[in-house]
């Protein structure tokens, strides 16, 4: 009869990203370090459900933590064992900002604002100014 084949979702890992106040967050980079923080030279990019997949297989029997890289911030899980887990999420805390763009003739309305890091890098977030 042969080995019985795992389905391949039980050797995945996955690493869940979302912002607490957006949801998923596709298109993320994420870095596997050891619980001590060394590099495991292991990484993935969120799907358009916020997941990252690991091969559990990769990994030797021992503690993970793993980097989410964000607008230019780094983002960190708690630290998870492996075998054991299957996955952990990082939730990336938001906080609203407001933005009054005006001209001498008063409130700018149809203004593309554009979000940049504090070094000067667009960060490819915007919104557009209402009538206020």
């Amino acid at each position: 009869m042969g080995h019985p084949i795992s389905p391949v979702w039980a050797q995945n890992f996955e690493v869940n990203v979302s912002a607490s106040k957006g949801g998923e967050l596709p298109g993320v980079k994420v870095y596997a370090f050891t619980e001590s923080g060394s590099y495991t030279g292991r990484s993935a990019t969120t799907d358009g459900n916020g997941s990252a997949l690991f091969d559990s297989a990769n990994f030797a029997d021992g503690g993970y933590k793993f980097r989410v890289d964000y607008l230019g911030n780094h983002f960190w899980s708690q630290v998870i064992t492996m075998p054991g887990a299957s996955a952990v999420e990082v939730v990336i805390e938001e906080e609203t900002v407001e933005v009054t763009v005006s001209t001498a003739s008063g409130p700018a309305a149809g203004v593309r604002a554009c979000l940049f890091s504090e070094g000067g890098s667009y960060l490819g977030l915007y919104q557009i100014t209402d009538a206020e």
